[in-house]
């Protein structure tokens, strides 16, 4: 069962086959070889490293993409429009 959510889970965040495979191999490592474990420590820290660069990235598209979203907003506003209003009649057009 945690095995399938971690599969899911990285199908969602659009993993690659062969880093869920790692991730997988990371549950299934021999809990009784010293060399084993610092290797998985290693593969870990690399991927929360990783992880963490892509965090930061998402972050920052975010927020550039709700600057944009209130720059749109502010632009509808000058030409004397009520953004929600607007948006939510063009949805049920294009929808």
């Amino acid at each position: 069962r945690a095995r399938l959510k971690i599969v899911l889970r990285s199908k969602r965040l659009g993993f690659s086959l062969e880093a869920t495979k790692a991730y997988l191999d990371l549950y299934d490592a021999d809990r009784t070889n010293p060399e084993r474990l610092l290797s998985m420590m290693q593969k870990c820290r690399q991927r929360l490293h990783e992880l963490e660069a892509q965090r930061r990235d998402l972050e920052a598209t975010i927020n550039e993409l709700r600057a944009v979203e209130l720059s749109a907003q502010d632009d509808l506003r000058l030409l004397n429009l009520d953004p929600e209003a607007e948006f939510q009649a063009f949805m049920a057009d294009h929808s």
